[in-house]
């Protein structure tokens, strides 16, 4: 996931990197959860600041054919919802490819915005080993067999501008050849090591483990200071105009808070959230209506009843605490999902302390 990884490293203005995600020209057109992640893409708690879609433009999905697989002129079709721009590029054309691709990443970088590039080619084999393509699509795979591999095609383009030798060429595969065949063998050694230590990135210090072989840590708080917790997001601003009914929520709270009625179930939530926080743990917390709650139980973010603004007190709590994100999602039941599970797993940590982050995002209704 990039996102975590823009927010831990502090790139707000999302120059730092590039998300790209490369797809199957059938499953673009067909997979629900691109429509969703597409409409990610410009939302305050998801953006990345475009990502750059590369459609591997088969021309067939598995033996699905393009006129049995979607109702659209281009599988890149689904993008358009997003008014952004699509580029069409022959995929046996190489400098093509290279000068869309720039183009691409020009974009990205002055507007933030998705970009997607479908890149028609061809599938010259079947879809596994054992598949035979010409099964069902004969026209299409007897064309293949006529057709020279990318690279015959582009060195043959290459010889004809006197850019490279015949000799050069076939020196250049044989190196590679030889290489890949070392690289191979060398892999088959029995203590064969891979050259550096796969990265584990912001999981190095983990381990996994059945959950019994855990000692057990005390995670309760003072009741004293889960009062000032609770207390402490009943305290607005003196030019914040809560809604009438919010206030009496809010005065409830205080009750809570001093103990003179039991804690409801929102209340519990809210301490768990405001614990973590002044701990210095990151609270992520997204998903359709998860501000307010389904229906009307949280309210993690209050509106200003005169004109609209928003206010979360668990931002409030203390001047040195983690930092605490709510975030309203579009009523989508994978693509969220999806995004706040991929975030949790590049979150381990606090951004900034190193310490773990037991306040792991995730999507939440009610």
């Amino acid at each position: 996931m990039f996102a975590p990884n823009q927010d831990r490293t502090g790139d707000h203005e999302r120059k730092k990197g590039l998300a790209i995600v490369i797809h199957g020209d059938a499953a673009f057109a067909g997979q629900g959860v691109v429509q969703e992640t597409l409409n990610l893409c410009n939302l305050p708690g998801y953006t990345v600041g475009g990502t750059l879609h590369i459609i591997v433009n088969n021309q067939i999905g598995f033996t699905t054919r393009p006129n049995e697989g979607r109702s659209s002129a281009y599988a890149s079709d689904v993008a358009k919802m997003l008014s952004i721009p699509i580029f069409h590029v022959n995929g046996e054309d190489p400098e093509a490819v290279a000068q869309v691709v720039q183009l691409a990443l020009d974009f990205r970088l002055e507007f933030k915005r998705d970009v997607v590039i479908d890149m028609y080619g061809y599938r010259r084999l079947g879809h596994n080993e054992t598949d035979e393509p010409s099964f069902t699509q004969p026209l299409l795979y007897k064309a293949i067999e006529q057709r020279k591999p990318v690279r015959e095609g582009y060195l043959e383009h290459l010889l004809k501008l006197g850019g490279i030798t015949q000799r050069d060429a076939d020196r250049i595969a044989e190196a590679r050849q030889e290489h890949f065949e070392k690289e191979l063998s060398e892999s088959k050694e029995p203590n064969y090591q891979p050259p550096t230590p796969l990265p584990r990135g912001t999981w190095v210090g983990y381990r996994g483990g059945a959950d019994a072989n855990v000692p057990e840590v005390e995670t309760g708080f003072p009741r004293e200071r889960l009062t000032l917790l609770l207390e402490g997001q009943t305290k607005l601003p003196a030019d914040f105009h809560p809604h009438p009914k919010i206030e009496k929520f809010l005065q409830t709270r205080v009750k809570m808070a001093r103990g003179e009625q039991p804690l409801d179930w929102s209340a519990a939530e809210a301490l768990a959230f405001a614990s973590l926080a002044v701990e210095n743990y990151p609270v992520r917390l997204s998903g359709q209506d998860v501000g307010r709650g389904t229906f009307s139980h949280r309210h993690a973010m209050l509106h200003d009843y005169e004109d609209g603004h928003r206010y979360i007190p668990l931002q409030h709590l203390d001047s040195k605490q983690a930092v605490v994100q709510v975030y309203n999602s579009p009523l989508s039941e994978i693509g969220v999902l999806g995004f706040e599970y991929g975030y949790s797993l590049d979150t381990p940590t606090d951004w900034s302390a190193g310490k773990r982050n037991l306040a792991i995002s995730g999507m939440s209704r009610r």
